[in-house]
């Protein structure tokens, strides 16, 4: 997966936030206050529907916001060459939220949203607040685990178990052929 851009409007303190991404590892830098974890918990409301302050969503809402100005959020990502963008609402209340695969709408209502994006991605929101979107709090979070757990965890992340099981077949079946130099 590759996130490429995330837009939101009125949430927590950002009237409106566009930003764009490059490929490979992303960190967000700046100074206490600056809006890194309001970015980082939208682009997780955006994957997971989850929450990410306490408290209600609505009060995820800009407070400099008019009553009249809506509330939302887009993701646009690429996975498996397949272009999606999420887009979900805090206001106006009777909006759905939106799943689009390559232009075409898949899903509609928070609900399946997630369930399509969970089944396109080939994990859930626990695997995606695990390992996707690391607090800084929780990035030794990993390492602390089971070796086993780790690694078949990181097996499903990476779509490595089809070469864990065919090393293992290939040493089953190891004929014992030395070659020289």
């Amino acid at each position: 997966m590759h996130l490429q851009r995330l837009r939101v409007r009125n949430w927590c303190q950002f009237r409106e936030f566009d930003m764009e991404f490059s490929p490979g590892l992303t960190f967000l830098v700046g100074p206490n206050g600056s809006g890194k974890s309001n970015a980082l918990g939208a682009i997780r409301w955006l994957l997971t529907g989850e929450n990410p302050n306490e408290g209600v969503m609505a009060e995820n809402i800009c407070q400099e916001a008019p009553e009249s100005e809506a509330a939302d959020g887009s993701l646009w990502l690429t996975h498996r060459n397949q272009e999606v963008v999420i887009t979900k609402y805090l206001r106006p209340e009777k909006k759905k939220s939106t799943l689009h695969v390559n232009g075409k709408q898949e899903a509609l209502g928070e609900r399946d949203v997630c369930a399509k994006l969970f089944e396109l991605l080939g994990m859930d929101g626990g695997a995606i607040n695990r390992f996707l979107l690391i607090a800084q709090s929780d990035i030794f979070g990993i390492l602390a685990e089971q070796p086993e757990t780790r690694s078949k965890t990181l097996q499903k992340l990476f779509d490595t178990g089809f070469a864990a099981e065919l090393a293992d077949l290939t040493a089953k079946h190891d004929n014992g052929i030395t070659l020289t130099d």
